[in-house]
């Protein structure tokens, strides 16, 4: 499933150092071509979310 990003979202991102790979794949999200996307343990309405690594 892609992911869904308002517009005004990623106007204010700035420093992805994958120039926003995860966007452009339908499926198998990765962070770059050889980095998986880490999955979400937990998120804070408003704050964030908390991370579980899918590699170092």
């Amino acid at each position: 499933m892609a992911l869904e990003i308002s517009d005004k979202t990623r106007s204010l991102t700035t420093k992805c150092p994958s120039n926003f790979y995860c966007l452009t794949r339908d499926k198998d999200l990765m962070c770059n071509e050889t980095m998986p996307m880490c999955a979400c343990e937990r998120q804070i309405e408003g704050d964030g979310v908390f991370v579980k690594p899918a590699s170092d």
